[in-house]
């Protein structure tokens, strides 16, 4: 890292094997805090975008949401009320009965 940091290059090139860089911040916070002037990241799906305060800030709320699965647990227990309750109404209102596949029409 420190050689590269001492050449002087214009631009660095990160390349992220996944969507998100998960697992690359070490790398990216030590750039930032080296003031290289121009950091670039290019991900699995070929997007390329800048590596700066703005957008470390964005991966790591991105990051942390892929490793805590926030959102799925919050669905997860949205879901689960909401699923007994309809099954319930499903169950008082609605009667099912078993369909014959094996009776035929008369038209």
């Amino acid at each position: 890292m420190k050689e590269i940091i001492d050449q002087n290059y214009d631009c660095v090139l990160l390349l992220y094997p996944d969507a998100i860089g998960y697992g690359w911040e070490p790398i990216e916070k030590r750039f930032i805090n080296t003031g290289v002037a121009c950091i670039l990241a290019m991900n699995g799906r070929r997007r390329v975008f800048p590596i700066n305060h703005y957008y470390h800030h964005k991966l790591k709320w991105r990051r942390f949401l892929e490793a805590t699965w926030l959102v799925e647990i919050i669905l997860f227990i949205y879901w689960l009320p909401v699923s007994l309750i309809l099954a319930i109404y499903d169950a008082l209102f609605y009667s099912s009965k078993p369909v014959d596949f094996n009776k035929t029409s008369k038209s």
